[in-house]
């Protein structure tokens, strides 16, 4: 009966439950879908809402095949635990890997018991050999474009102890999916994808439990996208760019945790890291990997190293170096400033057996570390090292540490244009156990040790001669008494140095050589004016520093204080510092507006690409604490308060940007504003960041919206007011939001999603793509709510229910002139509408689906009705088409007429003597109707003539209305008293633009079964 069924509806979707699958949760449903995969190909497998127990894998051999599982549980239970395929994971695709295509597995979650995995496709044993040769060439059979199109979307894998998704020689895009809890062992992923080409992970959650988050090796060109990692484990990798991969990108992502946060692995190749951020206390590993491009990226670490260019000791074959890397314009950082155990606890930057490196541009915090070192190149990076505690004697304090640089490379370590800054009481540039043909260059460098003493800035120790440039530099050492260089040579036999000074130690500026105090009570603004019209970095000694209108007209110019507690107090009404200059850079200064006494913003800038770090801060502004009308603007927020002290609905802490202008790529990150009423402003901004913040309100505001706007992405901040957002594509990810959100009207693609927290009202005023999750679960349940508010909801999703997967607590409700539902066609190109609201605001049920097609209105035993002016007024039964109120209305009117009307039988008319009061027949009556009868004629509508033609038109026999009313008059009768005469008019329609629809007129006519027997009766 099964088959049968099924071959009934042959070309529909197949149904596991047509073959004897409950998914009631306890009945053994494998055997059941297993029938329903083995149907064969090109079809639809359905599985409708449930939990599907599952005692073996399910087999998919199939091509053309989508499994289709909205609503529908997947539940893994009876596993061996042995990491077999055969026994523990829920499917296995298992179709030749040569000709196996277009699979899609959909919209299912995963669950399981003891030791199971989601879904896995075997790898070809027989063409592998990937230990073969690392050095020497690869084996492209590896990269096999087999099993193409497969497509995994919408599916949701909880607390797998085995991979999720673990496909071999299978060309996959995942898409829209989430992992929690899984990957139990460091050598399993959550998602995985090895000897293929062209793999996509895009808008993937993992949260892994001790492995790898998504793991890829052997693959030729595989792309993560949108990928967000949290590793709970220390034992976790967030993303792993596998061996032997080549071409590999990997963009907009974010990886935080406690684990390690990605690898590019020995022998990958051609690997592009960009616009990611990497956060936790891990590290990125660069080990063994070639051609790797990291650029536009944050990588923050609390432990001992964030980014790590390592050798990796490559089996039996020997050690592979890291080669041709470029890292570049990325934020690297470690809190871990502690000195601990390791020789060397803080390797911010480890260039390990780097060879062709170059590290360009890059914000640094911390110190670099290489051991041993080829060519690399460190230039025009911000390098600053900050050591707290009680460190052991052993412990590399150095900012740049490099010890054993090779003989054997013809670059060399360069050290070229970088701002180096630390307050240790060791040398900024340590260079240590260095070769007698070690090429080293240290060039145009601005190094800042305000705590050095006794000791040299740069230092080069214990080498066999050597190569040494050492030119242009500007070292400001105040406390220091020794020469900025020193070689120290063990063997100086084969030295040879090259060695050119820099000059007087003049730069950076120290404001107090222009007069400046810094007391808290002298005017220091001229002073500070002074030293800042002389285009030379400023430095600023802690203290207090009183000062009004200053101005910043140079670019590339740089701010430092020292000892993290310096203060610039405003003095006089209006801004404390203004900006035109562009590249401006502020590190460790706290600017006070003293609101109490003077008016205006504190600091106002109209410059490019402007940095605030190391505890830089602006509070007890009048005004705002920051505004900014120029380009990008970083704030890397510490212990101070960026603040106003005004509260209205339109007072902010921070503003950026002007209307009429797009400024892109502001990132703030770690700042603390003042109180609820305060907050960020932006105006006619695109693609900024709020990261990591505590503020007020939050304004994203479209001036006149020029290209380039956008609504940015706001990650993991408390934001305590209202948040409003004008402009698309805004992003919430992991907000906690304490008052109420709002997307203004002609806003679209801005999410909202479920790692989110609103304590008010979230409202959507702009467009339907505008896609909000809220987290609506209580008690214990897991209900997502879609919509514009948890209380108003346009659609819910209970997970936990089985027969009301889709509940609705509010109304679906689309613009008018839009298709409330639509359908698509078979062939999957087109779309049909179901329903439809006019501008005018005319419905329209169903929609032209082309010749043959037909559209059905289906209704239970009780019948369709008709609605009109909100009454019912017609009534379909199983049996009859029948008005709701006897006698009431009419079948067409005198101006809409039906052309024919095809009856089995005639038309029964009420003929019933208890309803009739019968009358005597005159003779007048008589008379008039024998005149008649002798005046019936024969004729052709003229209509007809003029739509077939004479000769075409059809003969009718009958009467004309207007003379049998002629005859009743001429007898004495008044033709209106009979229902057999009949007159009807009407005045002009218009539709609602004022269109004339119908003119204004009349028509006679004539009842013939009446008057036929007002006939007879005389005869």
């Amino acid at each position: 009966m099964t088959e049968t069924k099924y071959q009934l509806i042959t070309g529909s979707p197949v149904n596991v439950t047509d073959f004897g699958a409950t998914g009631d949760g306890s009945t053994d449903d494998t055997t059941a879908i297993q029938a329903a995969l083995d149907v064969g190909a090109n079809n639809i497998i359905e599985f409708p809402a449930g939990t599907y127990k599952l005692t073996s894998p399910l087999q998919l051999a199939t091509s053309n095949t989508t499994l289709r599982g909205y609503g529908a549980t997947l539940n893994m239970v009876g596993t061996t635990g042995g990491w077999d395929a055969d026994t523990d994971y829920a499917i296995v695709i298992n179709g030749d890997h040569e000709t196996q295509q277009d699979v899609i597995i959909e919209g299912f979650k995963f669950t399981g018991s003891d030791r199971w995995g989601g879904i896995y496709s075997a790898w070809d044993e027989g063409e592998t050999g990937w230990y073969s040769d690392i050095f020497g060439s690869v084996n492209e059979d590896n990269y096999t474009a087999a099993r193409p199109n497969f497509i995994i979307r919408d599916t949701e894998f909880t607390s797998p102890y085995y991979e999720a998704i673990n496909l071999s020689n299978t060309q996959v895009r995942v898409s829209g999916c989430r992992v929690t809890d899984g990957a139990n062992s460091n050598d399993i992923a959550g998602i995985r994808a090895r000897f293929s080409k062209d793999v996509i992970f895009e808008n993937i959650e993992v949260v892994s439990g001790s492995g790898k988050s998504i793991s890829t090796s052997y693959v030729d060109g595989v792309h993560y996208d949108n990928i967000t990692c949290r590793c709970d484990a220390e034992d976790d990798l967030g993303l792993y760019v596998g061996h032997f991969n080549r071409n590999t990108t990997v963009t907009n992502c974010l990886v935080a945790g406690v684990g390690n946060m990605a690898k590019v692995s020995f022998n990958a190749d051609k690997t592009t890291i960009s616009n990611s951020v990497f956060e936790g206390s891990g590290y990125v590993m660069l080990q063994g990997a070639q051609n790797t491009t990291v650029d536009g990226c944050i990588i923050k670490s609390t432990g001992k190293r964030a980014l790590q260019l390592y050798y990796h000791n490559a089996y039996s074959a020997g050690d592979l170096d890291v080669n041709n890397c470029v890292v570049s314009d990325c934020q690297i950082s470690s809190d871990d400033t502690e000195g601990e155990d390791e020789d060397y606890s803080l390797k911010i930057v480890d260039l390990s057996n780097a060879n062709d490196t170059l590290i360009s541009n890059c914000d640094i915090k911390g110190n670099i570390y290489a051991y041993p070192v080829g060519d690399v190149k460190v230039q025009g990076c911000r390098i600053s090292f900050t050591k707290t505690g009680d460190w052991a004697v052993s412990k590399a304090q150095q900012t740049i540490y490099a010890k054993t640089l090779s003989t054997d490379h013809e670059m060399g370590l360069q050290i070229i244009n970088n701002k180096i800054y630390t307050d240790n009481d060791m040398q900024p540039i340590y260079l240590n156990g260095n070769s007698g043909d070690a090429y080293v260059e240290i060039v145009g460098n601005l190094i800042v040790a305000p705590s050095l003493s006794g000791s040299y800035p740069v230092q080069q120790n214990y080498a066999s001669g050597g190569h040494i440039i050492y030119s242009n530099n500007t070292v400001f050492t105040p406390n220091n008494t020794v020469d900025e260089f020193s070689y120290d040579a063990s063997d100086t036999s084969t030295q040879d140095t090259k060695i050119h000074s820099s000059g007087p130690l003049v730069s950076p500026i120290n404001v107090k050589d222009f007069g400046a105090t810094g007391d808290g009570t002298t005017d220091d603004t001229a002073a500070i004016q002074a030293a800042i019209d002389t285009s030379k970095d400023i430095y600023f000694p802690e203290g207090v520093y009183k000062a009004s209108g200053l101005t910043v007209d140079n670019n590339m110019q740089s701010f430092t204080a020292e000892g993290g507690n310096t203060q610039i107090k405003k003095n006089a009404n209006g801004t404390i510092l203004n900006g035109s200059g562009d590249d401006l850079y502020f590190s460790g200064i706290d600017f006070r507006g003293e609101a109490s006494s003077y008016t205006g913003d504190n600091i106002s800038l109209t410059g490019n690409r402007i940095t605030f770090t190391d505890n830089c801060g602006s509070s007890d502004a009048a005004g705002r604490a920051l505004k900014s009308t120029g380009g990008s603007i970083r704030i890397y927020g510490g212990h101070n308060t960026w603040a106003t002290v005004a509260t209205g609905p339109t007072d902010y802490d921070i503003e950026i940007g002007v209307s009429g202008t797009a400024t892109l790529y502001h990132y703030i990150t770690g700042v603390r504003t003042g109180h609820a009423n305060g907050g960020i402003l932006f105006v006619d901004c695109g693609s900024q960041s709020v990261v990591g913040c505590q503020i007020g309100k939050l304004n994203i505001s479209e001036g006149t919206g020029p290209s380039g706007t956008n609504g940015g992405n706001i990650i993991g901040n408390r934001i305590i007011g209202d948040v409003d957002v004008a402009l698309s594509s805004a992003t919430f990810s992991s907000n906690t939001l304490g008052a109420d959100l709002d997307f203004a009207s002609g806003t679209s693609q801005c999410r909202f999603g479920a790692s989110n927290i609103c304590g008010g009202t979230v409202t959507n005023a702009g467009n339907a793509n505008n896609l909000i999750v809220r987290e609506t679960s209580s008690g214990g349940s897991n209900i997502l709510s879609f919509g514009t508010s948890a209380d108003s909801a346009d659609l819910t999703i209970d997970p936990t229910s089985v027969y009301d997967q889709w509940g609705f607590s509010g109304s679906v409700v689309v613009p008018n002139d839009t298709s409330v539902l639509g359908c698509m066609n078979a062939a999957g190109d087109d779309r049909f509408s179901v329903g439809f609201v006019s501008s005018g605001d005319d419905m329209t049920l169903g929609d032209d689906t082309g010749t043959g097609n037909f559209t059905s209105v289906a209704a239970g035993t009780g019948g369709l009705y008709l609605v009109v002016g909100a009454a019912s007024r017609f009534q379909a039964t199983d049996s009859t088409f029948r008005p709701v109120a006897d006698d009431a209305y009419s079948l067409g009117d005198a101006s809409y007429r039906f052309s024919e009307v095809f009856a089995g039988t005639g038309t029964i008319n009420t003929s019933d003597a208890r309803e009739k009061t019968f009358l005597t027949i005159e003779d007048a009556e008589k008379a008039a109707a024998l005149e008649i009868k002798a005046n019936l004629r024969k004729f052709k509508f003229n209509d007809a003539i003029e739509k077939k033609g004479e000769s075409s038109a059809r003969i009718h026999f009958g009467a004309s209305a207007q003379q049998v009313g002629e005859i009743l008059t001429k007898h004495g009768l008044t033709p209106e008293d009979y229902a057999f005469y009949c007159y009807d008019e009407w005045e002009e329609r218009q539709d609602k633009e004022g269109n004339v629809v119908l003119e204004a007129g009349n028509r006679y006519g004539i009842r013939y079964d009446e008057l036929l027997s007002f006939i007879i009766a005389a005869l």
